[in-house]
């Protein structure tokens, strides 16, 4: 976890936390008070989020390395799907 996702999980948990502290002492008397605190907590929990991991189709890959098929194309079909499976590993393990 980078160290701006472990600020943005404190501030999220304090920010929950907090809430709590509003809602229960502070809430009959200004209503509106808990208003910031969901807003904010919301945007932390949506940027938070994490996306699953799309992979490339072969298909998608084929059509990226525009010399494979071709008459001059010394390049190996095979050789280029291993690799970019290869790079793709490595992007999905620095990036979950």
């Amino acid at each position: 976890m980078t160290d701006l996702r472990q600020a943005a999980h404190q501030a999220l948990e304090a920010l929950e936390s907090s809430r709590i502290f509003v809602i229960t002492r502070e809430k009959t008397k200004h209503p509106e008070g808990t208003e910031w605190y969901d807003s904010a907590i919301t945007t932390l929990r949506e940027a938070l989020a994490q996306r699953e991991w799309q992979g490339l189709t072969d298909e998608e890959i084929w059509s990226v390395v525009s010399r494979i098929g071709t008459a001059d194309s010394n390049v190996n079909p095979l050789t280029v799907l291993s690799d970019a499976r290869a790079i793709e590993q490595r992007l999905k393990e620095m990036n979950t």
